[in-house]
Order: C-alpha cells, then sequence, then structure tokens
C-alpha cells in the first residue's frame, strides 16, 4: 500500500539513462547556486574528473551568507511575482555553532588574524563569508562561476541529458540581458532553501491592522522603537531577533506552539519579553489574543516561521514534487529514483551542522556520477523512500518536516562516508555539537561567550594541526620545489628549510612558532564586495559620520514604521522604500540554523 507521506509514483520516462555509470567516467555537470553546497559541490565533481559549471545569480558567491541590506516590498513573500533578495541574513547575526563544528572536513574554519577579521569563536556572518571566499579561492572555484546568471529552465531533452536555459546580466548594464541554452550530462541542485517564506495562519490575521514582516526581510531592531512587537516562532532565528529587538521596543512578546500554557507569560531573564502559546487569533482593533487567552495591543508581528523549497526552475514532468515542504521521492534526501543519478539535490537537510552535510553528499553524488560508486537498482531506492515515508508516518511525523535530521544527521553523514570510503565524523564534533546545544540551554544570552568544552576545542585544533601540515606540504614545500615562491603567502616563515625536515621536526618547530596552530592561507573577499555591503549597512545604521547617503534601494533600511494600505496579509514593510524606489529589487536576485 502507498503511504500518505510519498508523492505518486510518477510514470517511467524511457528516454533516459536510469542506470549509474559501471565505469569510471568524466561527465559535464552543471551547479545551481555559489553559496556553500554549490561550492563544495563543484569541488567534489572536479576532484573526481568531471568538468563543471556553476550558475549563480548574484554578483559574488557565498548564498545565504552574502549579507544584503535590502529588503522585498512584499515583505511576508506571499506574492510570487515579487523581485527576489536572496540573503536572510539579520545585520547582528552571529552562528550558533562555533566554527570548529561549521567547517569543511579538509578545510577547518580556523581564526586567520588581519584588519576586519573576526577571531571569535561563534563568529559573526561576515567571517563566514570570507571562509566561503577562501574555500573557493584554494580549490580554483572561482572560475568555474557564471555570476548574474540565473537559471530559468531545467529540462530534460532527448537522450537523457538536461537542457539548462540561463539568463545573464551583462556587465553594468541591467537592460542588457543575454539568453543561453546549453546541454549537460546532469544536474546538482544546490540553490538553498532560506528565500521562500512560510507564514504563520491564524484567524483574523486577515483583518488585522499592523504591520507583518517575515525573519527573511528583518536586518536592524530600529524600525521597532518603542513598538509592541510579536516575534512567531521557536527557532534559533527567533530568539535572536526578539532579543535583538527588545533592545528597543516597548515590549517584545515571543508566540510559539513549542511554548506550553505552564510557561506562558513568564519575563526572559529579566528584559521585556514575554513567552506565550500559539496566537489563537488577531482582532480588527490591532489586539493580539494568545493560546492561555492572554493578551496585547500589538504593533507589528515578525514571522520567523521558517521557509519553503522553491525550485521554480525545475522541470520533470512531476517525477519531483514539493509537498507540504517535502521534496520528493528522494532517495537519501539527494537522487530521485527515476532520475538518478542524472539529477540530484544537495544542501536540502535541515537542523543539522551544514558544511561538512554537504561535504559528503557532494562525495557521493560526484562518485555516483563517474561510476565509481554504484547505487541500488530504481526499485530498491523507490522501496526505501517509501519505508521512509512510512516510518515517519508511523511516528507522527508531519511530512513538512520530512527532511528535519535533528535526530539522525550523524549516522546519515557516516552513512555517506561509508558509502563514499571516507572518514566517519570525528567524535569531537559530534561531543562538541552536543555540547553546545546543552549551552544555549543553560546560557541563552551567553553560550557564544562562555562554553565548557574547551578539551574539545584542543581535541579539534590537533586535527586542524594535522590537516594544515598536508596543506603546508603539498602547497608550500610543492612550490618551493618548482620555484614558484612569489605565489607563496605571507602569513608562513619565510626561513623554512629547504632540505624537508622530518615530519615530527616540521610539526613540532611550526607549533612552537604559531602557538599549536599552522597558520592558513587568508579567505579574501573584494573590497568592492565589503563596500556594497557592510559600509552602506554601517550608513544605515547610523555610523555614516557625515558621508553621503548611498544611491539606490539602500534607503530601505530607513527605520520608518507606516501603517500598512495594502491588500490582504501583504503588510507594508517597517522598512519600507522611500517613494519612487524599489526597496526589494536586487540587481540580480538568489545556516546555518
Amino acid at each position: 500500500m502507498s503511504s500518505p507521506m510519498a508523492p505518486p509514483t510518477p510514470p517511467r520516462l524511457p528516454t533516459l539513462p536510469l542506470t549509474t555509470p559501471t565505469k569510471k567516467t568524466s561527465r559535464n555537470i552543471a551547479v545551481i547556486g555559489a553559496g556553500a553546497a554549490g561550492l563544495v559541490a563543484a569541488r567534489e565533481l572536479r576532484r573526481e574528473g568531471h568538468k563543471v559549471v556553476i550558475f549563480e545569480r548574484d554578483f559574488m558567491l557565498g548564498g545565504t551568507w552574502v549579507f544584503d541590506p535590502r529588503v522585498e516590498r512584499d515583505q511576508l513573500g506571499l506574492d510570487p511575482s515579487r523581485s527576489v533578495v536572496h540573503s536572510s541574513l539579520y545585520y547582528s547575526l552571529r552562528t550558533n555553532l562555533p566554527r570548529e563544528v561549521m567547517g569543511f572536513r579538509d578545510y577547518p574554519f580556523v581564526v586567520v588574524k588581519g584588519p576586519g577579521r573576526d577571531a571569535r569563536r561563534f563568529p559573526g556572518h561576515r567571517e563566514v563569508l570570507r571562509y566561503l571566499c577562501g574555500f573557493a579561492e584554494e580549490f580554483r572555484a572561482v572560475g568555474l562561476i557564471r555570476f548574474r546568471t540565473e537559471v530559468v529552465r531545467v529540462g530534460l531533452v532527448e537522450g537523457g541529458k538536461w537542457e539548462v536555459k540561463s539568463r545573464r546580466r551583462d556587465g553594468g548594464d541591467e537592460d542588457v540581458v543575454v539568453d543561453v541554452n546549453e546541454v549537460y550530462d546532469g544536474v546538482v541542485v544546490c540553490n538553498g532553501h532560506y528565500t521562500e517564506p512560510r507564514a504563520a495562519e491564524f484567524p483574523g490575521i486577515d483583518m488585522w491592522p499592523g504591520v507583518q514582516i517575515h525573519s527573511h526581510n528583518y536586518r536592524i531592531p530600529e524600525p521597532f522603537r518603542d513598538q509592541v512587537v510579536v516575534v512567531i516562532g521557536s527557532s534559533a532565528s527567533a530568539i535572536d531577533i526578539s532579543r535583538d529587538i527588545a533592545g528597543v521596543a516597548k515590549e517584545v512578546h515571543v508566540a510559539s506552539r513549542s511554548i506550553t500554557k505552564e510557561t506562558a507569560s513568564e519575563q526572559l531573564d529579566n528584559k521585556n519579553i514575554w513567552l506565550h502559546p500559539m496566537i489563537e487569533r488577531a482582532l480588527d482593533d490591532g489586539t493580539v489574543i494568545f493560546g492561555n487567552e492572554s493578551s496585547a495591543d500589538v504593533d507589528a508581528i515578525l514571522h520567523c516561521t521558517g521557509y519553503k523549497y522553491h525550485f521554480p526552475f525545475l522541470e520533470t514532468s512531476n517525477i519531483v514534487n514539493v509537498d507540504d515542504n517535502c521534496v520528493g521521492p528522494l532517495y537519501q534526501h539527494i537522487f530521485p529514483p527515476l532520475l538518478a543519478p542524472w539529477l540530484s539535490f544537495v544542501g536540502l537537510p535541515w537542523k543539522v551542522i551544514p558544511f561538512p552535510l554537504f561535504e559528503l553528499q557532494s562525495k557521493w553524488v560526484a562518485g555516483v556520477l563517474s561510476g565509481r560508486i554504484q547505487l541500488p537498482s530504481q526499485e530498491e531506492m523507490m522501496a526505501k523512500v517509501e519505508e521512509f515515508y512510512l516510518k515517519l508516518e508511523a511516528a507522527g511525523v508531519p511530512k513538512r518536516y520530512t527532511h528535519n535530521m535533528s535526530d539522525y544527521q550523524f549516522d546519515y553523514n557516516d552513512w555517506l562516508a561509508g558509502e563514499c570510503e571516507f572518514p566517519a565524523s570525528e567524535e569531537w564534533r559530534k561531543q562538541m555539537y552536543t555540547a553546545t546545544g546543552k549551552n544555549r540551554i543553560a546560557r541563552p544570552e551567553t553560550y557564544r561567550d562562555e562554553w565548557e568544552d574547551q578539551h574539545l576545542v584542543l581535541q579539534a585544533q590537533e586535527d586542524f594541526l594535522h590537516c594544515s601540515l598536508h596543506w603546508f606540504k603539498d602547497n608550500i614545500l610543492g612550490m618551493e620545489a618548482s620555484k614558484e615562491p612569489e605565489h607563496v603567502d605571507g602569513n608562513f616563515p619565510d626561513d623554512l628549510d629547504q632540505s624537508m625536515p622530518s615530519p615530527q621536526e616540521e610539526e613540532q618547530a611550526l607549533k612552537k612558532k604559531y602557538g599549536g596552530m599552522v597558520p592558513k592561507k587568508p579567505p579574501l573577499i573584494s573590497k568592492d564586495h565589503e563596500r556594497a555591503f557592510f559600509d552602506s549597512a554601517d550608513w544605515a545604521l547610523g555610523k555614516q559620520g557625515g558621508a553621503p547617503k548611498p544611491k539606490g534601494p539602500l534607503e530601505a533600511l530607513r527605520p520608518k514604521l507606516q501603517p500598512t494600505q495594502q491588500h490582504s496579509r501583504s503588510r507594508k514593510s517597517p522598512y519600507a522604500p522611500a517613494d519612487g524606489e524599489d526597496g526589494g529589487s536586487p540587481e540580480d536576485p538568489n545556516a546555518s540554523e
């Protein structure tokens, strides 16, 4: 019997080569998205011998880690025709995982000293972007990226190949658009899932007169000064944003299904934050009534309610569907059985440590595409998918939580590692992830700056040392041997013994000189990019020091709360654009939570 969790089985397409290659072969592969998932997918595909093109609709790499002060005109994301801003970052965001845990397995996220660098263990989003830029530079992925190029259609063509239609904004002229049609052996979808908002639904919301905004469009707290604000949700972003707003708001009320009536209305940490069960209804006089019948006269509702998977470019004759945020049917959250291995998805799971999971998924995809790793038959994969859906259904797991891996991410990672003949997750990484979760509960305000797992940090650094030594031998000593010292980064010692010391001598010398760590090449980021994003955000926050106002839609950050005059639930933004400006029209649109 078919499970209601599973989408209906689509018809078989006879023109597809539906089996895994049986010998190692190089393929032409399109990767959609140049965020963390797309970058590591491209690296692994290249390592496996494939030819790769990365399509990125923004003008820089980094995906969701590119801070963009612009916001969308439709603040709830209900209008499908709206101009989309890809980034969901807010200005004050810091990672909720320590850098040791976050990094890729062979490119650790270590502290890099230098002007403007963030050495904190839980760094801000800017440092994560620098890390990804360094990764892309290190593994020569930048040259694979077609920037300002949006994929508008991916569909099957004769011979089982994939036609990719893309649209490029040419140069600095937004009016010059170039459409390109190309054919690839396979497509790896890495377009992220923090762009298409999900908004809460409850009685009376359509008639409620206040301001509504999804966290996707939250940037700074200033627009909520002296306001009464309801934050819906209990995720990491909901907690951070409620504390961010509490510094300027009159009151902040957090409403969530995870808050029971027994804990409701408790003031959080003696601040102006109150906890409530989920909203029961909203009234047309501005009142919001919570599940315990308490109420508040509210100026703004901020939806921290998650996102939808969205693949508007993908045409698969209904072989792949998104049903209540379940993308399927997918074998191991990656391959549609009827289209494997020529179509795959990297980065769908959530409640995970993203970067290492992306890395392992990418290794598996690359190995399967080359023929080095074999997939089960279509029938076996479909049976496994059906078994998985039935298990979720029996456990009472809602369909929208299909890709939530909070309970089994390390088992999943280790399974992937086994398929790829790659080492399993480090024990210190698993323990550090658990310790961080406990510390977040015990110290919700200070867990990013106070912790008790320093012994695990030392274990991680020992692993990173070996990783850095491998990089040092491959890149520095190798460069010296080829007489190309001009490429050696200045952070490395300039008095290296070219007689090739033993590994033990080399390790001890470098440990002594650098306090136990071998420095890595510093990740780079264009100064033009920093000027475009971070300096403009400083201006919006009042740090401009008399500088002229930046041009363009950055005006959207000005702190204005305006009454709602729009139809249905598409409320006007507190970050309202000035007259004549489109605050939600990025030049070319496209966590770790």
